[in-house]
């Protein structure tokens, strides 16, 4: 999916819906990560969420004591995440914007956070994506990525396995199940990762599929 046909998905029942449909224990451990994960992070933290939607993130940000900040192309989403800050008694600078031209200035937060995003544009948009937020975090960045072990790392015969299984039923590796949901290489997310200067400060596994896609959130450190 491209970040146009991404830009019109957020709006109206999809956004306010949108918690609502995800109570599953993928979203669970997601939230688990994230606040195991926001541990490493100064109290009192400048934060950015890009994109906020709903404002998942501000009950952990708001619970560290960040003067925390959102960011959402979704006018939508944005007043989701509004409604969150309200009932969290928050006072949150939220904005509309596109995620590939930040408004803000190099090394403006100490930590931005990217969740359920960088999988639903390609290679190249994860690239273009990656190289923003690296430029306004100070510090730290939390990404969530899905990502394609290679098929050697399957041990036990695994790696056979998948291949036979997923010839059977017409599967590509690279479109798991959702359309439009994309695994990344590891490879290219490693590599991508040094090429922004970021070094892995720790990480958390959020699920593993059966189609041998890994989901992890990362924690890096802009060095």
């Amino acid at each position: 999916m491209d970040f146009e046909q991404l830009s019109t998905v957020y709006f109206g029942n999809v956004a306010t819906s949108y918690v609502e449909r995800r109570t599953d224990a993928k979203w669970r451990s997601e939230n688990r990560a994230l606040a195991q994960l926001l541990q490493y992070v100064p109290r009192g933290a400048c934060s950015l969420d890009a994109p906020v939607g709903t404002g998942r993130s501000l009950a952990y940000t708001t619970a560290r004591e960040f003067d925390a900040h959102g960011i959402d192309i979704s006018a939508d989403m944005l007043q989701q995440a509004r409604t969150t800050a309200e009932r969290l008694g928050a006072a949150i600078d939220l904005r509309q914007g596109d995620i590939r031209a930040l408004p803000f200035p190099d090394n403006r937060f100490d930590v931005v956070i990217c969740l359920r995003f960088l999988n639903w544009i390609d290679g190249q948009g994860f690239g273009q994506v990656m190289r923003e937020l690296t430029r306004v975090t100070r510090d730290k960045l939390l990404v969530g990525v899905r990502y394609l072990p290679p098929l050697d790392h399957l041990g036990g015969g695994g790696a056979d396995l998948l291949r036979r299984l997923m010839l059977r039923s017409g599967l590509s590796r690279y479109r798991a199940t959702r359309r439009g949901l994309v695994s990344h290489p590891k490879a290219l997310v490693h590599d991508m990762f040094a090429e922004c200067g970021l070094k892995l400060y720790a990480m958390r596994m959020v699920e593993r599929r059966w189609d041998g896609t890994e989901y992890a959130f990362f924690l890096l450190l802009k060095t």
